[in-house]
């Protein structure tokens, strides 16, 4: 499977949800948790995280999800304290929400 990177477009069963705004690592196992999603054309209020377990497939056209864009909607919406460092989890792109490396 193709490494997730910021930008890719993410693709839902029902259609394109959005891009990829970050991948959240847990520090327990240095492995991918969450995918945070930014969506376009203003289908979610925000970023929101996806468990990378709905991650079926990662490629050139993006990361594609076994969940459907509604389904991505009511996802758990970013929260830098609930997904932080402090909270068990690295970001890829530390930078964009303003986190010390």
């Amino acid at each position: 499977m193709k490494l997730i990177t910021m930008g890719m477009d993410v693709h839902a069963l029902d259609g394109r949800a959005g891009r990829v705004d970050d991948v959240l690592i847990s520090a327990e196992t240095g492995q991918p948790a969450f995918v945070v999603v930014n969506a376009e054309g203003g289908l979610f209020a925000s970023d929101v995280v996806v468990p990378i377990e709905s991650v079926q497939n990662v490629d050139d056209a993006g990361v594609w999800l076994a969940l459907t864009r509604e389904q991505v909607r009511y996802c758990e919406t970013f929260d830098s304290t609930r997904h932080g460092e402090s909270s068990g989890f690295s970001s890829q792109s530390r930078s964009r929400y303003g986190e010390d490396d």
